[in-house]
């Protein structure tokens, strides 16, 4: 980047790359999952860089008037969810995706800046390799 050659790299990379960046006049291209393949990243940067504020993003998946294990059986129905569902429940794919939107919004934060406050699963739970959305009801 220091030579001015734009880079597409993983987000394992980003402070180091946002650090490059800055000191040059590349561009980076990246792309995070979040969102359901939505342009969300995309549309983040499009406010932050016109000068709006986000005052919240909230996720919308669920609906309160179903159970959480009906829900996450749509969930898991309409693929929103990892093939293994213990990986969105642990609570560690949640953390990934506030980190990726904060940074997008231009906080500085690491994945061991996000306290996870509970998680779903219990220890038999997480063991369970076969688990389904039916085993939480």
């Amino acid at each position: 980047m220091s030579s001015g050659i734009d880079i597409i790299s993983p987000s394992r990379l980003y402070s180091r790359v946002c650090e490059a960046q800055h000191e040059s006049n590349a561009t980076w291209q990246y792309s995070f999952s979040v969102g359901s393949a939505l342009t969300v990243l995309a549309t983040l940067r499009d406010l932050v860089e016109t000068g709006d504020i986000v005052h919240k993003i909230q996720e919308s998946t669920f609906n309160e008037e179903s159970s959480f294990s009906e829900a996450l059986a749509q969930a898991v129905a309409k693929e929103f969810t990892e093939s293994d569902i213990r990986e969105g429940l642990s609570g560690f794919d949640m953390t990934r995706k506030v980190v990726i939107l904060a940074r997008q919004l231009g906080i500085d934060v690491e994945l061991e800046d996000v306290e996870v406050e509970s998680s779903f699963l219990t220890g038999d739970m997480a063991a369970n390799e076969n688990m389904k959305a039916e085993d939480l009801q």
